[in-house]
């Protein structure tokens, strides 16, 4: 049996909202159903589109009004996205918010509950981008920063380890935050950290397929 980790609380980011670092444990069936790779693509509220597994089943139990949650209780891989929208920041918090800021912010709610939260390796840097190391999220340098002609974002990759009823779990995490000029969003990924290495391919296919869409 394994246990894996949902976010389910909202958190206020400014006038926005962020997952936050609640934790739930969920017990599924040791069953892994990692071998199905096709990849499907989903748009987001008119917003983002990302290509996620297709064993992966679309639900609404992970978050009060997360756009995108998504989860295979099979495999215990999931998904969740969040958008915020700059204009509800106000004009000067809109110019002077940086990409930076708001990682330092997700990544601080996201692993608020836990024991600890240990990057883990410097991730891979996307394919055709223009990346720049930045070590100012967790003063290590764990985390990446890289620009496409319609987004900046930045991502970085987690050994979480959290203790729930006596017993120690160990999870992966991958979080990956997006800028557009309207828009901020987030795409988490998370899962038992023994199948990370099962896992990876698709981990980063779904952080390499984030398109913003038209109207964002």
């Amino acid at each position: 049996m394994d246990f894996c980790v949902i976010c389910l609380v909202k958190t206020p980011f400014f006038h926005g909202w962020a997952v936050t670092g609640c934790l739930l444990l969920v017990l599924a069936s040791a069953c892994d159903n990692s071998s199905q790779t096709r990849m499907v693509r989903h748009e987001v509220s008119g917003l983002f589109a990302v290509q996620l597994p297709a064993n992966l089943v679309s639900r609404n139990d992970m978050h009060d009004y997360a756009a995108l949650q998504a989860g295979d209780d099979r495999s215990d891989f999931y998904v969740m996205g969040i958008e915020d929208p700059k204009k509800k920041l106000g004009a000067v918090m809109r110019s002077s918010l940086t990409l930076a800021a708001y990682y330092a912010f997700v990544e601080g709610t996201i692993f608020a509950a836990v024991d600890t939260a240990i990057p883990y390796d410097a991730p891979q840097m996307l394919p055709g981008t223009a990346e720049n190391q930045d070590s100012t999220v967790t003063n290590q340098p764990s985390s990446r920063h890289f620009s496409t002609p319609r987004y900046t974002a930045r991502y970085g990759d987690y050994r979480v380890r959290m203790t729930r009823d006596g017993k120690e779990h160990e999870l992966f995490y991958r979080v990956a935050v997006y800028e557009s000029s309207a828009w901020f969003f987030q795409v988490v990924i998370w899962l038992p950290y023994a199948k990370y290495g099962t896992h990876k391919e698709k981990i980063d296919a779904i952080t390499h397929s984030f398109e913003v869409i038209e109207k964002a």
